[in-house]
């Protein structure tokens, strides 16, 4: 019961902590290969693959006041880095991020 707790404490963590944004280079919960992309669906993975009697763990939390919304989005996963300027200023979603920073928009504002 100890370890179950620590998981879904530190799954519902790093859902609360992601959805906050509070730092500005933070990086991605998911890595770019993997099939799952929300803490939603690790924990109903968690729950099919350990626990297997136990039924709808989301709606288990959410009768207890916890829920979980993260789902990184493609455009998390994009690198903003500029190694060519030339090539890598045609590309629209760097220049939607380049208006972004100097309008001191709010990040995806204008990428959504």
């Amino acid at each position: 019961i100890l370890i179950l707790t620590r998981v879904l404490v530190l799954i519902i963590f790093l859902d609360k902590a992601k959805l906050a944004d509070t730092l500005d280079r933070v990086p991605c919960l998911f890595v770019e290969e993997s099939k799952v992309k929300s803490t939603k669906d690790v924990l109903i993975t968690f729950c099919r693959d350990c626990l297997s009697s136990e039924g709808n763990i989301i709606k288990h939390l959410k009768r207890i006041g916890i829920t979980v919304s993260y789902k990184q989005e493609k455009i998390d996963e994009l690198d903003f880095t500029v190694s060519n300027l030339a090539a890598d200023i045609r590309d629209g979603v760097r220049l939607a991020r380049v208006a972004e920073i100097l309008s001191e928009a709010v990040p995806k504002s204008l990428l959504a």
